[in-house]
């Protein structure tokens, strides 16, 4: 049998391939083969010499020249291009935090151990309740995925870190007769942002942009252009609150359906005051204006879908709507009962014997 050549060496036929295949050693040592190409011997050969030489120079591993940002650079981009357009308050305060505890380093120094320092140092001295930890981490994520977007980064520290378990959410609910009660304590002003509120579950920033353009009183539904999702929904008007819309003054101003009542044309900005009364006389306590959880939970109770009540809302993620679903009423009962239709029995009539194999 005839020897190879040294300048030959790494080069060989496959069975059925009409092409010459190469076989080298990366700066691992790991053995590589894979198909030059060419048919030629000669262009196979010129081949293989080439890719030796990149593995020589290190270049077979693509590496990416890693980027000279500095955390500041990255957190002021980031603000500039996404984070300011985010309906989230509180956003530009955290941005401040990190700036304040992980400093002006540069990206490619900092680590998952260092974000997660940051959040244990922050929780312990600020008291910080595991839901506030967990919106601090979720945005550190999005701030590092979109340095990767943008290559102004090369790694994501934040992505591995694990969520803390948080505490139970708020459960107050209004029973009919409290808001029977509340609606009575309020003033002519408040009623109907109340009303609102209850039955159309809208948050309070977004009742109070509310224009009578996004208002059809005659096809009974309402608009919101701008939501924390960023997205549009539409949310049907119920009798009680179209009679409640339809006495208001502004109505026939065609502008906010509830605008400041100190500055003409301006959008309110708060009745803090008002609603704090509002509860005293109604001696009714742990309840919050934007809880919108009295308006999701009755729907739950009476029948609505999760999923409806999650496009109610305006919900982008079903999970947030899910706390209410334990409300459904008998809904695994009345699942479980459909096993006795389907299965044709009788628990007073059935005749099978249980002591002997169904099978």
């Amino acid at each position: 049998m005839k020897k190879k050549s040294k300048a030959d060496r790494g080069l060989f036929r496959r069975r059925g391939s009409p092409h010459w295949w190469i076989r080298y050693a990366d700066r691992n040592g790991r053995i590589i083969r894979e198909s030059s190409g060419a048919t030629v011997k000669k262009l196979a050969r010129e081949i293989l010499a080439k890719k030796k030489v990149l593995v020589a120079e290190n270049r077979h591993l693509d590496v990416k020249k890693v980027p000279k940002t500095t955390f500041f650079q990255l957190c002021s981009q980031w603000w500039q291009l996404w984070g300011q357009h985010k309906r989230m308050k509180g956003l530009s305060d955290m941005v401040k935090i990190w700036k304040n505890e992980i400093g002006d380093a540069p990206v490619r120094e900092i680590s998952q151990q260092t974000i997660e320092h940051f959040l244990t140092r922050y929780s312990k001295r600020d008291g910080v309740k595991p839901a506030s930890r967990n919106r601090h981490l979720t945005m550190l994520r999005a701030l590092f995925n979109k340095g990767l977007e943008w290559g102004l980064v090369s790694e994501n520290p934040a992505l591995k870190i694990k969520r803390l378990r948080e505490n139970g959410a708020r459960t107050r609910l209004l029973e009919p007769q409290e808001v029977e009660t509340f609606l009575n304590a309020c003033g002519d002003d408040l009623r109907p942002i109340v009303v609102t509120a209850l039955h159309t579950g809208m948050r309070r920033g977004e009742i109070f942009g509310l224009q009578w353009k996004d208002v059809d009183l005659r096809s009974r539904v309402i608009m919101v252009q701008e939501s924390k999702s960023g997205r549009r929904r539409a949310i049907p008007i119920d009798e009680t609150l179209a009679e409640t819309l339809k006495r208001l003054p502004s109505r026939f101003k065609k502008g906010l359906v509830f605008p400041s009542t100190v500055r003409e044309g301006q959008r309110r900005m708060g009745f803090a005051r008002q609603f704090r009364t509002a509860l005293t006389k109604s001696e009714l306590t742990q309840f919050r204006f934007h809880d919108r959880h009295t308006f999701a939970s009755t729907l739950v109770m009476n029948g609505a879908g999760i999923k409806t009540v999650q496009e109610l809302l305006g919900h982008s993620d079903l999970t947030m709507t899910m706390r209410y679903s334990h409300l459904a009423p008998d809904h695994r009962t009345r699942a479980v009962k459909l096993l006795d239709r389907a299965y044709q029995t009788d628990t007073k009539t059935d005749t099978v014997n249980w002591g002997e194999p169904l099978w």
